[in-house]
């Protein structure tokens, strides 16, 4: 299924896990200890809408196809739940996504979600090996994604965990 040279990405793979976890247990757990209660039902629909939304309409839509132009704010919104969704930083994400779209033209390009590798691999399980990164060169001049980059680790642990706990 994978090739002997991809290496597990262990912090993808323990920030997914966690993450999971929290969003199976963590529910049953808060609402029989603390009882059911609106505003933490609907903190949890949107930051999961946020997640959604910054791979879908930030990682996918905006900085790989260039689909739209928006505000930095909004910009900014989707690098921080961008990596609060754990799927590694915008420019990683970018990079990988436009080896996905080469190798339909360039039989030399391994696709890095290759669907002939199963459904599971193609939406999910790619993210558990590390993938090749390189540079994409209209990301390299934004300093927003640069930053997430740098500081991806720690977005990742205070927007996906810290700041849903602290807010409840």
């Amino acid at each position: 299924m994978r090739s002997e040279q991809q290496k597990l990405d262990w912090v993808n793979i323990i920030s997914i896990l966690i993450l999971h976890l929290i969003g199976l247990i963590g529910p049953i757990y808060y609402f029989s200890y603390f009882g059911f209660y609106w505003p933490t039902l609907i903190l949890s629909l949107v930051w999961f809408l946020l997640c959604s939304f910054s791979i879908t309409a930030g990682y996918h839509r905006l900085f790989t196809h260039r689909s739209y132009k928006c505000h930095s704010f909004l910009e900014w919104l989707w690098l921080f739940f961008g990596a609060a969704s754990s799927q590694g930083s915008a420019k990683d994400w970018v990079y990988i996504h436009l080896r996905h779209h080469a190798a339909d033209t360039n039989p030399k390009i391994v696709d890095p979600h290759d669907i002939k590798k199963g459904f599971w691999w193609a939406h999910f399980i790619w993210l558990f090996f590390k993938n090749p990164t390189g540079r994409v060169s209209f990301l390299e001049n934004k300093k927003s994604f640069g930053f997430q980059h740098r500081y991806y680790f720690p977005l990742l642990v205070f927007f996906g965990f810290v700041l849903p706990w602290a807010s409840l």
